[in-house]
């Protein structure tokens, strides 16, 4: 009996096997021994991510949840692979990040247009905030009207799948963070007549858990409401992140660039000076973008920030080999 229990933390199944995802030194414990030096103590001993997908039964709703912080991906994933029966909804979670004037119907319009660009096939497009009670209400009620047995929390990592699981389903032993990977298994609880399963995230390349320590890249996932940071810039000026990301404005009119991130250190260098102010951790590679319509862009830094800046210009990013960075026409306004 007890060999079939899992960890309320990740998923898992309980074992004693210290080379076993779910290793815990009692099996009678609730939560295996990484999810419980994560919950009381926050330390991290080694990441590990799940590499299968749980089988989604046919006919079923699949919400594929990701966060605002994502959206240059969010279409990409062969999603219908999994299930060619089921009905996708994507949720775009975390709007709480956004500042609050943010325009949504902006946001969902441009979420169509990309959806589009991708050939996305889906139901519905919903925006929400886990952490919004009223959110959560309607999000319950929105899940009623497929009348399914089977609804699955999908998407990437850290998108707040499991923060969602726990509030539609009343509890919090689940464990949520800004730890990748944390999902190692389904996690199935019964509500409303239908079985709720919290899938583990989808593997997301180029993300800050691939090139630094948890204890470090949790400290600079945003959490909160960015407060932009607005700069004048012109051609020429550079700008160094947390001294291990930089963006060079190398050709283009004066404008202004807009750092939505928190707890950030942003700032304006000479782009001569730049080499010998980065950290000298990482091994550094180099990508230009053009700017080339007369539109508003977005440049994704992998999952801790986003910058707005004005076409047509030229930049060069330097950044740490194999981090992820896009450009995308801007999301938001």
């Amino acid at each position: 009996m007890n060999q079939d229990k899992r960890c309320l933390g990740c998923g898992a199944i309980l074992s004693l096997d210290k080379n076993e995802v779910g290793y815990t030194k009692n099996l009678e414990m609730d939560f295996c021994q990484a999810c419980f030096r994560l919950k009381h103590y926050r330390k991290v001993e080694k990441h590990v991510h799940p590499n299968v997908i749980p089988k989604i039964e046919p006919n079923s709703l699949v919400l594929v949840v990701t966060s605002v912080m994502y959206l240059d991906l969010v279409f990409s994933y062969p999603i219908k692979r999994y299930s060619d029966s089921a009905k996708i909804v994507y949720v775009i979670n975390q709007l709480d990040l956004l500042p609050h004037q943010t325009n949504y119907e902006y946001l969902y319009q441009r979420l169509r247009k990309e959806a589009n660009v991708y050939h996305a096939p889906y139901d519905d497009i919903l925006l929400m905030s886990s952490t919004s009670i009223e959110d959560i209400r309607k999000l319950r009620e929105y899940i009623k009207t497929y009348n399914t047995k089977n609804v699955y929390l999908f998407g990437v990592q850290n998108s707040g799948k499991t923060t969602i699981f726990n509030a539609l389903t009343n509890q919090d032993l689940t464990l949520t963070d800004v730890k990748a990977g944390l999902t190692q298994d389904k996690i199935t609880k019964k509500v409303d007549g239908y079985y709720l399963h919290d899938l583990p995230g989808l593997f997301q390349g180029g993300y800050l858990h691939e090139i630094m320590p948890y204890e470090e890249y949790r400290k600079i996932i945003p959490l909160t409401e960015f407060k932009p940071v607005i700069y004048q810039v012109k051609e020429d000026q550079a700008f160094l992140i947390n001294k291990f990301v930089s963006i060079n404005y190398l050709k283009g009119s004066d404008d202004s660039i807009v750092f939505y991130t928190n707890n950030l250190d942003i700032k304006r260098v000479n782009p001569n000076n730049l080499k010998s102010q980065f950290n000298q951790v990482f091994d550094y590679t180099k990508t230009n973008f053009k700017l080339n319509k007369k539109k508003k862009y977005q440049i994704t830094l992998a999952d801790f920030g986003l910058v707005h800046l004005n076409g047509p210009a030229t930049i060069e990013i330097t950044y740490p080999k194999g981090l992820h960075i896009s450009l995308k026409e801007a999301f938001f306004l």
